[in-house]
C-alpha cells in the first residue's frame, strides 16, 4: 500500500485545492442581510431594468429562503398582501416579459399565495441575471404577518413542480454566470454592528468567519432528494443530560432540513413527545 505521507492521487489533490481555493475570496459575492429581531433575515433585491424613459429597477426586501423554491414579490393589486410592503407594478419594468401561467403554493406556516408569473431580470448585490422566471402574487388566502416583501427561495424545485414552473434562481445564476463557483454560503449574527451575509460563489472564510477551515457535513441525503439536507445523529437540551438519538440511522444519521426562511426547531411528533417527557421526568414544566 501506498505510505501514509506520499502524495495524494492527481484527482484527489486537484479536488482538495479547488475545495480550498473555494473558501477564500477569489470569485466571492457576498450580499449584506438585515437582521429583523433574529427572526428573519431579509436581503435586498432589484427586479427590472433602469429603461430609457427614465423608469428605474424596482426595489424589494425578500427573506432569501433555503426551504422553497420560488421568486415571488407583491403585485400592485394584491389582496390580503400587507400595506406597508413594496408592490411590483409590471407595466414599469422595460425588461419584463408576462407569462400568464396561474401558479400557488403553499408554507408550513399555512400561507397560501396565488400569482401570475412573469420573466424579468434581478439584481442581488453584484450579480445580475437578465432571464429570471417569478411571480407577482395578487392574492393570499389568509393575512400574513410576514415582515419582508417577498421570498426568495434559494431550493431547487421539487419533482412534481419541475413540469409547471420555470428555472430556480439558483439555477438561473449558475447557467448565466458559469464561472461562478456553484455554491452559497450564510453568516448569521444577532451582533448588530456586525451585518449579516449571504455570498454566492467562494465562501471567503477569511472575511466572514470565525473558522479558518470549513467542516464539510454528510451530503447523502442531499445528492438523493432536491431538498438541501444535513445529517443529525442526536437532539438534545444543553445542560439537561435529555438527548434524543438516532441509532437505527446509523453513521448516515437522520434527515434534516435547512431552512434559512424560518428560526424554528421543528421534530416529529414522536420525538418532540420524548424530549418533553424527558423534561418533565426531571422537574421542567
Amino acid at each position: 500500500g501506498a505510505h501514509p505521507d506520499a502524495p495524494a492521487p492527481m484527482a484527489e489533490r486537484r479536488l482538495q485545492e479547488a475545495r480550498g481555493r473555494r473558501l477564500f475570496k477569489r470569485n466571492s459575492h457576498p450580499c449584506d442581510l438585515t437582521n429583523y429581531d433574529n427572526v428573519q433575515y431579509h436581503l435586498h433585491i432589484t427586479i427590472g431594468k433602469n429603461c430609457p424613459s427614465g423608469t428605474r429597477g424596482q426595489e424589494f426586501q425578500v427573506v432569501p429562503d433555503t426551504g422553497s423554491s420560488d421568486l415571488w414579490v407583491p403585485a400592485d393589486n394584491c389582496t390580503r398582501c400587507k400595506s406597508n410592503t413594496a408592490k411590483f407594478h409590471i407595466e414599469k419594468s422595460c425588461s419584463s416579459e408576462e407569462l400568464g401561467d396561474r401558479i400557488t403554493f403553499r408554507y408550513g406556516d399555512g400561507t397560501v399565495a396565488i400569482g401570475g408569473s412573469f420573466r424579468d431580470s434581478v439584481r442581488i448585490g453584484d450579480l445580475q441575471v437578465d432571464e429570471q422566471f417569478m411571480i407577482q402574487v395578487d392574492k393570499m388566502e389568509s393575512d400574513t404577518h410576514m415582515k419582508s416583501d417577498g421570498i426568495l427561495g434559494l431550493a431547487h424545485h421539487y419533482v412534481s413542480d419541475r413540469g409547471s414552473r420555470g428555472r430556480t434562481f439558483m439555477t438561473t445564476l449558475f447557467e448565466e454566470h458559469p464561472h461562478l463557483p456553484r455554491q452559497f454560503s450564510f453568516y448569521l449574527t444577532g451582533n448588530t454592528e456586525k451585518m449579516s451575509r449571504l455570498v454566492f460563489g467562494d465562501a471567503d472564510l477569511a472575511t466572514n468567519s470565525k473558522d479558518k477551515e470549513f467542516k464539510y457535513g454528510k451530503g447523502y441525503y442531499m445528492s438523493h432528494t432536491d431538498l438541501w439536507l444535513t445529517s443529525v445523529w442526536s437532539i438534545g437540551w444543553s445542560g439537561t443530560g435529555v438527548e434524543v438519538a438516532f441509532p437505527d440511522r446509523g453513521t448516515l444519521g437522520s434527515p434534516a432540513l435547512i431552512d434559512s426562511g424560518s428560526s424554528l426547531i421543528v421534530l416529529a411528533p414522536d420525538i418532540y413527545e420524548h424530549l418533553i417527557s424527558e423534561l418533565r421526568s426531571i422537574g421542567w414544566s
